[in-house]
């Protein structure tokens, strides 16, 4: 399911004869505010995430230290904003699609930093190494894509005013 239709699903629950019951969360304006900030850092540690990757990929010597140390502070931002996502409101679907994008994150930099500090390079870590130098692939751009559409709900969101059914 897209983030558009976990939202117009949202939005659908949130509206018209359900609002005359106290909602059970708050409006479909303020879940995506909340989630927002989250997503902003997500996209933000993407660069950094591919530079480890491409340390951890590269040929030649590589200075194992740095990219533990590089690697390490990649992964534990990705953790936290996993960390925090539970108690952020917003469609559960949504949020579940956005906690497997984030631990998919999480789980890449942890592999090309075990597979870069490893003792030695077997010809399956040598395999894996070439397959992980492709990057993040296709989920940063899911991530990406699930902050676009976010913004893009905020704006006509906020383009309408109040959000809430009358």
């Amino acid at each position: 399911m897209t983030v558009r239709e976990h939202l117009r699903e949202s939005l659908r629950h949130l509206s018209g004869h359900l609002w005359v019951k106290p909602p059970t969360g708050p409006p479909p304006l303020e879940q995506i505010e909340a989630l927002l900030p989250l997503l902003d850092a997500a996209v933000l540690l993407q660069p950094e995430a591919e530079r480890v990757i491409r340390l951890c990929t590269g040929d030649g010597d590589l200075d194992t230290k740095q990219i533990a140390e590089r690697g390490s502070a990649v992964r534990i931002g990705y953790w936290r904003l996993r960390r925090d996502l539970p108690a952020l409101p917003g469609p559960a679907g949504l949020k579940d699609d956005i906690r497997r994008l984030l631990l998919y994150h999480e789980w890449y930099i942890h592999d090309a930093v075990a597979i870069a500090c490893a003792p030695a390079q077997t010809l399956d870590l040598v395999a894996h190494r070439a397959h992980l130098a492709g990057g993040l692939g296709a989920p940063a751009e899911h991530l990406r894509q699930i902050r676009q559409d976010l913004l893009w709900e905020h704006a006509e969101l906020s383009a309408d005013g109040d959000d809430r059914p009358t």
